[in-house]
């Protein structure tokens, strides 16, 4: 990700009282220093909605963890052009 582009994070979860968004929540609140969005996918209502005050400092090791409880397949960065 360049200095000029940033980049939103879709993370697609089960369900709001799932355990694996219970962990998502908090891996984020770990990472809430950055310039990213966050955008959570609920499964089992199919809304898109964005985490507010939510701001992440998108990293290797963050995006790792998340790919380890989500799957590979439920976590996407999308570059925004500025």
């Amino acid at each position: 990700i360049s200095a000029e582009n940033s980049a939103d994070l879709y993370l697609k979860v089960p369900s709001q009282q799932s355990r694996s968004f219970e962990v998502v929540k908090s891996i984020l609140e770990i990472y809430n220093y950055g310039k990213s969005n966050v955008f959570v996918y609920f499964e089992d209502t199919k809304k898109l909605c964005k985490a507010l005050d939510t701001h992440a400092q998108i990293t290797h090791v963050m995006l790792t963890r998340l790919k380890e409880i989500l799957g590979e397949e439920n976590v996407k960065i999308k570059e925004v052009k500025q």
